[in-house]
Order: structure tokens, then C-alpha cells, then sequence
């Protein structure tokens, strides 16, 4: 996670020289993907041998949707932010 966040920041350093490359054959958003699928897989196994599969895929349905919304409420509230006069809201709606 360290490596993912410090590909995002453009702050100089030694371990940023080692992020702005792809690693091997995979970049962040990949490692990201794989991470996530090992920490769900090892999350989740516990709860399909409790609950069964039916019920397990539903909640993980039930979350990856909670997610899905929020994050569509994020994009939303960084939107509605650039028509408020007082706020200037280039800095989150631009990337240089």
C-alpha cells in the first residue's frame, strides 16, 4: 500500500524513483487489484463456510454496490464544489 500511495504523490525521493516505473510487468493499479482480491478471498472464506456461497456472494454484492455509491457521491460533492464562489475547487477537479 506504501508503494501505491507514494506512485500518487510527486514528492522526490528515493522510493519514488522506485514507484514511477512499472514493477516487472505489473503497475500499482494492478498490485491494487491483486491485493484486494487476496485480502476478500482471505476476508470472506471464513463467512462462505458459515454462511454459504449464496449468502456470502450477496453480501459482497451488498458492499461492492455501498461503494459503488459512494464513490459516485465523492465525484458528486467534488462536482457541486466548484459552484460555490468562496472555494476554488481547480485543485480537485484537475490533475497535472
Amino acid at each position: 500500500m506504501t508503494i501505491v500511495v507514494l506512485a500518487h504523490l510527486e514528492v522526490p525521493s528515493v522510493l519514488h524513483l522506485l514507484t514511477k516505473e512499472r514493477f516487472g510487468v505489473f503497475s500499482a493499479p494492478e498490485l491494487f487489484i491483486l491485493i484486494s482480491g487476496i485480502l476478500v478471498g482471505l476476508i470472506y472464506h471464513a463467512r462462505i463456510d458459515r454462511l454459504g456461497w449464496k449468502k456470502t456472494v450477496g453480501l459482497l454484492l451488498r458492499r461492492a454496490a455501498q461503494l459503488y455509491l459512494i464513490s459516485l457521491g465523492v465525484s458528486a460533492g467534488v462536482y457541486l464544489l466548484r459552484f460555490i464562489p468562496a472555494i476554488d475547487a481547480t485543485v480537485l477537479s484537475t490533475f497535472t
